[in-house]
């Protein structure tokens, strides 16, 4: 049996989208046969058994901390934190270095190092990587798989931390072996960036729920639009609240009710539209997903231009697995748009084009109104889930052992 120490500082009961990625890596290496031990960050210090892994949590005691945003603040305070967050990561351009002290502090006496064959390290923030570093240094027959979330030169980064990112990567980059990115463009990046002997492989983010999709046909009384997820930084609804209410505009007494559930970020909603917009508090990963299979008409992704290709946006998977049509205010020249197309139930548009979005709006109420049944394509379904995304690890693994 070979084993694998994932090292996260984002695990299970924690809510966040990372969480989702890093228990499939979990789930789906003990499937295939793998004995996995993980170290992540926890309120205390403790050991437990979640679904088949011996999870080792390890308490942060820093001082010193990034302002969680994650929470339903009023909105000065939470610009408040905003804030702050830009002027910590503008100082640190690791904001969990305090709980890689406390993991490095008793590394040796949590686990017992030289039995495993692989450390698999996750980031952002970059905690994670330092301490498999760290775990290679002192393990030098380990093999690294550095697993890469989110692009490291991304515009959320203050420009002097994107740059510390960067070279950062490069540096870990010469001590690991496998590099793991979520899409093509991004791993392509990686690649230039890094430019050494390391081997590359895309694993994509997917759902993990069974998508028996028996309610993607039926509809609801009224056309509802459902965004599940957090507004942040440039990623708003500002322009689809534009074309929304250009679209509502134009039809008369419609029947329409948009949803947007778990955001905790201020929004402004025209006064035009409010009676048409309904916010909901989080709900559980499962839970909002049977919400949207029931509740939904149309599925909301926006991901602005501004940002760094690559991007599909993890709700953009879940959105994939419940089938039912989706709406994708995203850049038409990349990963996103063309995923959301190949599922064959997608309406696609710029998120800065206020008139595409209202044509986008207008196509799928008329499809619905028209009574269009809807079916995404089952292959891309099929190769959307978690379990085929890690797979491809499984299988490089072999291969590159064999190598």
């Amino acid at each position: 049996m070979k084993n694998i120490l994932i090292v996260t500082s984002k695990y299970y009961p924690v809510r966040h989208i990372a969480v989702n990625r890093i228990m499939a890596f979990s789930k789906y290496f003990i499937e295939a046969g793998y004995a996995v031990t993980v170290i992540t960050k926890g309120d205390k210090d403790a050991k437990d058994i979640i679904d088949g892994a011996n999870v080792y949590y390890i308490k942060d005691r820093g001082i010193l901390h990034r302002a969680n945003t994650q929470k339903k603040d009023n909105i000065v305070y939470h610009y408040i934190k905003c804030a702050w967050n830009k002027v910590y990561m503008s100082m640190f351009i690791d904001e969990e270095r305090s709980w890689v002290d406390s993991v490095l502090e008793n590394l040796e006496s949590i686990v017992e190092l030289k039995k495993f064959n692989y450390v698999l390290s996750s980031a952002p923030p970059i905690s994670a990587h330092r301490i498999a570093r760290e775990i290679k240094k002192r393990v030098p027959k380990i093999k690294w798989i550095i697993d890469m979330r989110d692009a490291m030169w991304s515009s959320n980064y203050p420009l002097r931390t994107r740059d510390k990112l960067v070279k950062f990567v490069r540096l870990i980059s010469r001590e690991g072996d496998i590099l793991l990115s979520v899409s093509k463009p991004q791993l392509e990046k990686y690649k230039e960036i890094t430019n050494n002997k390391l081997q590359y492989l895309e694993v994509r983010n997917g759902y993990d729920f069974d998508a028996d999709n028996k309610d993607s046909g039926k509809r609801n009384q009224k056309f509802t639009i459902i965004f599940a997820g957090n507004f942040y930084a440039n990623l708003n609804p500002k322009n689809f609240f534009k074309g929304l209410e250009l679209f509502i505009s134009n039809y008369k007494n419609i029947e329409i009710s948009v949803e947007i559930i778990g955001n905790n970020a201020p929004i402004n909603i025209p006064s035009s539209i409010g009676e048409y917009v309904i916010t909901r508090n989080a709900m559980s990963y499962l839970d909002v997903i049977n919400y949207l299979k029931t509740k939904a008409d149309l599925l909301l992704v926006i991901i602005p231009r501004a940002r760094e290709r690559g991007i599909y946006s993890g709700k953009l998977f879940d959105y994939i697995g419940v089938g039912k049509p989706i709406i994708g205010l995203v850049p038409t020249d990349d990963v996103a748009a063309e995923l959301i197309n190949s599922t064959g139930i997608g309406y696609v548009t710029t998120n800065e084009d206020v008139e595409g979005i209202y044509e986008a709006l207008k196509k799928s109420y008329d499809d619905w109104c028209n009574n269009k049944v809807m079916i995404a394509d089952k292959n891309v379904i099929r190769d959307s889930h978690r379990s085929v995304q890690v797979k491809k690890l499984i299988d490089f693994i072999e291969v590159y052992e064999e190598c």
